[in-house]
């Protein structure tokens, strides 16, 4: 049964390449048709909300609060607090901690330019665990992972 139609293909290439190139040439036009179709406009639903109506918005609602961490986020901070204490007074420790909020590149470090970017990657980035000493200052910097 193949037999027949492999030697009808061998014997008339026309019968392969024409449907290939009709194809080829759909997958393009679908291809070009998506690309140069605007970018999906958010609907002004999703738009940010007015400056004055924020507050009308959220006395219309109820909130309840949720933790800031997981459980096992939590009995790594107390654990970490107990050690703080045992070691000395003056070590405090936080959880979520922003870096943008605790380091600043120095200026005179770098090329403008670098500085600039190096601030910008920090934005968005969080610690799960910080020590700070009596000086309100950054000591250590702890990624947990939950183990």
């Amino acid at each position: 049964m193949l037999t027949p139609l492999l030697t009808t293909l061998t014997q008339s290439p026309h019968l392969v390449i024409f449907p290939s190139m009709m194809i080829t040439s759909l997958i393009g036009a679908l291809l070009i048709a998506r690309l140069s179709r605007p970018a999906a406009v958010r609907p002004a639903f999703f738009n940010a909300v007015p400056q004055p109506s924020q507050v009308d918005y959220v006395s219309r609602v109820n909130f309840k609060t949720r933790p800031v961490m997981s459980r096992l986020d939590a009995q790594a901070l107390d654990r970490l607090q107990r050690i703080l204490a045992d070691a000395d007074g003056t070590f405090r420790a936080q959880a979520n901690i922003s870096l943008a909020e605790v380091l600043r590149p120095d200026p005179t470090s770098a090329l403008r330019n670098d500085v600039a970017f190096a601030q910008r990657s920090l934005r968005g980035k969080r610690v799960d665990l910080a020590v700070f000493d009596a000086k309100h200052t950054l000591c250590l910097a702890i990624l947990y992972q939950g183990a």
